[in-house]
């Protein structure tokens, strides 16, 4: 039951594991339409998340509790959780010495995660404009800065998204960006790996909606042979789904 499981979240040490823990149980509660449903759950989570004193596992903490606020149907509340993932210098307080900058882009770059998880969600429930808002978000806080490989990954995240919402020009705006992330910090061959996925993507959305022409056009910017031949076959895929006796 809800209650035990409730119980044994309140024995977790962690307290970074027991927020992330209570966020997993109410998103299982919000699947079972329990009383009194996930949003007290989610308080508690949010409560413990903020006591947390490292700054990389709070904002951890805080970017998963918000995608999962968003995912039960509460995406001004993941918003505002979203925007509980600052900087101590952001918040007038004094940062461990030598640490500001970096705990700056461990907060551009959680914020950043937890805002395209919640586009994801806004999608999900036909909120296109939401979501479409919540992924600019994200590429405005990954401006700030951001670990190379996180960066990649949510830009990622963000261009699919993007897609999937009908904007292929922003995702592509935003695969370009995936080229920023830092070479020095990340590998080239796994950026361009990240890119590629990113493109394949874009190209299945296109199909999806039905610009078929759009789709295969994108795939052919694939440069990567395993990413492109993948995609042609979930677009051929799509195809053959939509057109009953298709073959491409």
């Amino acid at each position: 039951t809800f209650a035990r499981a409730l119980a044994i979240a309140d024995t977790v040490a962690a307290i970074d594991a027991r927020a992330t823990l209570l966020a997993e149980i109410a998103l299982r509660q919000a699947e079972a339409d329990d009383l009194p449903g996930p949003h007290p759950t989610l308080a508690r989570a949010i409560a413990l998340a903020r006591r947390i004193d490292e700054p990389s596992f709070r904002f951890g903490a805080l970017a998963e509790i918000a995608a999962v606020q968003a995912r039960v149907g509460d995406p001004e509340g993941a918003l505002a959780t979203a925007g509980m993932i600052v900087s101590a210098s952001q918040t007038g307080s004094v940062p461990r010495r030598g640490a500001a900058r970096a705990e700056a882009i461990d907060a551009a770059g959680f914020r950043a995660e937890a805002l395209a998880g919640i586009g994801a969600a806004q999608l999900l429930a036909a909120d296109r404009a939401g979501a479409l808002a919540s992924f600019a978000a994200a590429v405005r806080s990954l401006e700030r800065g951001a670990l190379p490989g996180q960066r990649a990954i949510v830009l990622l995240d963000i261009a699919a998204g993007q897609a999937k919402a009908g904007d292929v020009a922003a995702a592509r705006t935003t695969i370009e960006r995936i080229g920023e992330a830092g070479p020095a910090a990340a590998p080239r061959h796994a950026i361009d790996g990240i890119r590629a996925t990113a493109i394949g993507e874009v190209a299945t959305a296109q199909a999806e909606v039905g610009d078929i022409a759009g789709a295969l056009a994108s795939a052919g910017t694939i440069g990567e042979p395993w990413q492109r031949a993948t995609t042609l076959a979930r677009i051929a895929s799509i195809v053959a789904r939509s057109e009953p006796g298709a073959r491409r």
